[in-house]
């Protein structure tokens, strides 16, 4: 006997519930490249791990932006619900957030 796919209860895929607060994680790898490019200013130890921290980054946000506008033009009215809701409606601030202290 096969379960039911709890995606598919309303006729919506994974991809409809996928949240925009996954752009946090950006920011929380874009944090953790600062710090470690601050260590690295004070120990002599070079910048590849702030460097290469940096590009997980860009490479997570990417990926985040890509299923998210993927998301917002196969199922619009999920992100309409997003933006209604009291909670997710502030993370949708953090996709235009822009570090300007990754100087590295």
């Amino acid at each position: 006997m096969m379960k039911e796919n709890p995606y598919e209860q309303h006729g919506q895929g994974r991809l409809a519930l996928f949240p925009i607060t996954f752009f946090s994680v950006t920011l929380g790898l874009g944090g953790w490249a600062v710090a470690t490019q601050g260590i690295e200013r004070i120990l002599p130890v070079g910048n590849l791990a702030s460097q290469v921290i940096l590009g997980l980054d860009i490479l997570v946000f990417a990926l985040v932006f890509a299923l998210y506008a993927a998301k917002a033009i196969s199922h619009p009215s999920a992100v309409r619900r997003e933006v209604r809701h009291p909670v997710t409606l502030s993370f949708f601030p953090a996709v235009f957030i822009l570090r300007e202290d990754h100087q590295i």
